[in-house]
């Protein structure tokens, strides 16, 4: 039993004529209109992905945000005191490491 659609006796028969002006043209219409029709699918496939990222991307922004509206630690004098003598110390050690250079020899020589 043969299935007869009239689109596809259609395609069949413009093959078979394709030597013809008019089944070219039957068979480019057909191939640019798919080709259209595939590069419309992929950039609403590549729309809807970006949109998917663009939302999870949004969404972590609000989950940190959210986090971050903590309240901060209350400092006391001596938590103060203890974080000031830090901050000094790793200037130190920062000034020390910049004097302290170790010599190096160039790699091309």
């Amino acid at each position: 039993m043969k299935l007869s659609l009239p689109i596809v006796d259609g395609v069949a028969r413009a093959y078979r004529l394709r030597t013809e002006p008019e089944s070219i043209l039957i068979l480019a219409r057909g191939f640019w209109r798919a080709l259209i029709a595939a590069v419309l699918i992929a950039d609403l496939c590549a729309i809807g992905w970006g949109v998917i990222i663009l939302k999870g991307a949004l969404d972590s922004i609000q989950g940190t945000q959210s986090s971050q509206h903590t309240a901060a630690p209350v400092l006391d004098r001596g938590m103060l005191s203890e974080t000031l003598e830090a901050f000094e110390s790793r200037s130190g050690r920062f000034d020390a490491l910049k004097s302290s250079r170790l010599p190096l020899t160039d790699p091309a020589r």
